[in-house]
């Protein structure tokens, strides 16, 4: 029973996916491809964003931008749970498009994350959601750490 309750979710090394998971056919974890731009689109956080006089273009220049915006919302009933995964995949598909070897990949259990390349995976979704609840680290600073080394 344990053997196939770790098998289904995910492996021993990353367990069940929490915030966002990428389920499709295939193998476990499916294919990172399927993801094209979907992470970047976040219509809410586009909304919650422009609302607040931010346009979010998917330049690195918006995550210093949306740092700002996130520590505007902290009071804001309606923003419980959602800006963690939504900003986490807006990061990191500017991430991708400005990082040069960077691209998405989906663990085991369908979570996805940034794969820089020297093979570290960047957990864009966890990072995000400490940036919420603890106002670190800064999405400008995770990219800076992605931009500047290989191994953040």
């Amino acid at each position: 029973m344990t053997r196939s309750w770790r098998r289904w979710a995910g492996g021993r090394r990353h367990g069940m996916a929490r915030g966002v998971a990428v389920c499709g056919p295939g193998e476990p974890g499916g294919d990172a491809r399927q993801l094209g731009d979907l992470p970047g689109q976040c219509r809410r956080l586009q909304g919650r964003a422009g609302g607040h006089g931010l346009a979010l273009t998917g330049v690195r220049e918006d995550l210093a931008g949306l740092d700002q915006a996130i520590d505007g919302w902290g009071g804001e009933p309606d923003v419980v749970g959602w800006p963690g995964n939504e900003a986490g995949l807006f990061a990191g598909t500017v991430i991708i498009g400005s990082v040069r070897g960077a691209l998405w990949a989906l663990w085991p259990n369908g979570h996805p994350v940034v794969r820089l390349a020297g093979g570290r995976h960047l957990d864009v979704v966890a990072l995000a959601h400490d940036r919420v609840a603890s106002g670190r680290p800064g999405l400008a600073v995770v990219h800076a750490g992605a931009a500047g080394s290989r191994a953040p």
